[in-house]
């Protein structure tokens, strides 16, 4: 491995570290905001599937297929439903 291929390797590592961390980080303040507002849950709705269909680069047709999360409605003493 050269000494770029090394730089990039330990680059992409470290944005993946960093997103796991703040995906951690956001989980923990839900959790805290969800205890401090007394919140409870009142819905669920579930993933949905969607097509999108694009203009692509070389002047044709891009198709695509996506998935939503599944998704839970908190309700908090602020009056706000919050979903996650």
């Amino acid at each position: 491995m050269t000494r770029a291929e090394g730089i990039i390797a330990l680059s992409i590592v470290a944005i993946f570290a960093l997103m796991i961390y703040d995906w951690a980080r956001q989980g923990r303040e839900w959790d805290a905001f969800k205890v401090a507002h007394h919140c409870h849950i009142t819905a669920k709705v579930a993933g949905q599937a969607f097509n999108t269909i694009t203009p692509s680069s070389n002047g044709g047709i891009a198709v695509g297929i996506g998935v939503t999360d599944e998704q839970t409605g908190w309700t908090c003493d602020d009056g706000i439903t919050y979903f996650k």
